[in-house]
């Protein structure tokens, strides 16, 4: 086994710069030695400004597939593309870490995770919030039973958009294609991240013209729990990404402000927090060095924390050593019901029961 997962980045725009980063936490594990876009120049380009000079540039991420020192890739291409080159790398013997959304149908999300899971190969989607300390951490107090039974949980995404976002068309077809799939994808993924299986949605997908879009649910979850999904650019003053989750059980309480990913807002019945009116506190999530702080620095470098988790995760799991709570494609096709389920709700009016995971 080779000290380093040796890594190609197939597409080199906006997030790819924050994954290269991310990579650059994990130096020790992880090595960039290709890089793909079709654009002219611009693989060069991100070569110069991330200072990979010995990385071999590809126009097509075929290309990077088909070079023996490539071991793995990182898709950061546009969604309609996650899935054939997903599908590619995996028939070429490569690991594969996806951006979200990760496919543009229910029937491609499916292809993809039976393909990987029939392969062996590490496969995983870049559902960064669940791999942000603070979110480990409320997972390990749920996983002890320190929350007791989780009764509902709430996830929020909501920012404000440039006026020229707000007004571009809506793809109404492909819901991995609007809200539901770029903030909603997240909200999704957190909460079966702390709750489980969802088994019913009541939703609606909803289009403010030249304010942005809205995704909202109503869902229930195998156990008997209920939450809600919130997703939406029709906000005001919200220019940042404002991102929340609850998370309550019948002996506990959390709540994540992901713009102060240092804390935790903890309720737990007889423990740390009885003392105290309201029975709530605040408490440091442990190892991170920012604490109560919360600025757009912060957040920024919290983001790309959660990033460098996951490529830590993912190059554990290329030696050997996986993490069973990385997000793999089963979960992004899990998350990809959900979505479907939220449109098709929206479109009819009625709630929508959702096939468990054997079906």
């Amino acid at each position: 086994m080779r000290d380093k997962v040796r890594l190609a980045i197939v597409g080199t725009g906006g997030v790819a710069n924050a994954h290269a980063q991310a990579h650059r936490h994990n130096a020790d594990a992880v090595e960039i030695v290709a890089l793909a876009d079709i654009v002219p120049g611009k693989a060069a380009e991100f070569a110069r400004r991330h200072g990979l000079t010995t990385a071999t540039l590809c126009e097509h991420y075929e290309e990077a597939l088909a070079l023996p020192a490539v071991d793995a890739i990182d898709i950061c291409l546009v969604p309609e593309v996650h899935g054939p080159a997903a599908l590619a790398a995996l028939e070429a013997g490569k690991h594969v870490l996806c951006e979200k959304p990760m496919a543009l149908s229910l029937a491609e999300a499916r292809q993809m995770s039976d393909r990987a899971s029939a392969t062996g190969l590490v496969n995983m989607v870049d559902f960064t919030y669940r791999y942000y300390p603070v979110a480990r951490f409320v997972r390990r107090l749920i996983d002890e039973g320190d929350l007791g039974e989780i009764v509902r949980v709430r996830s929020q995404y909501i920012m404000q958009v440039p006026a020229h976002w707000a007004s571009r068309p809506v793809n109404t077809t492909s819901p991995a294609l609007n809200i539901i799939g770029d903030l909603g994808s997240h909200v999704i993924d957190l909460l079966r991240f702390f709750a489980g299986e969802i088994v019913s949605v009541s939703g609606q997908h909803r289009v403010k013209p030249g304010r942005g879009e809205s995704a909202d649910a109503i869902v229930e979850f195998a156990s008997g729990a209920t939450g809600s999904v919130e997703a939406s650019s029709v906000v005001t003053d919200r220019s940042g990404h404002f991102r929340r989750v609850e998370v309550h059980g019948t002996t506990g309480a959390a709540t994540i402000d992901y713009f102060r990913p240092g804390i935790v807002q903890l309720y737990l019945r007889g423990g740390i927090a009885a003392h105290l009116p309201g029975g709530v506190t605040t408490v440091r999530v442990p190892g991170v060095a920012w604490g109560e702080q919360c600025t757009d620095e912060i957040e920024h470098l919290a983001w790309v924390e959660g990033l460098a988790n996951a490529s830590k995760l993912f190059a554990q799991g290329v030696a050997g050593q996986r993490d069973a709570a990385v997000a793999t494609f089963y979960d992004g096709y899990r998350a990809q019901v959900i979505m479907e389920a939220i449109a098709e709700s929206s479109a009819t009016g009625n709630r929508v029961m959702v096939a468990p995971p054997s079906a």
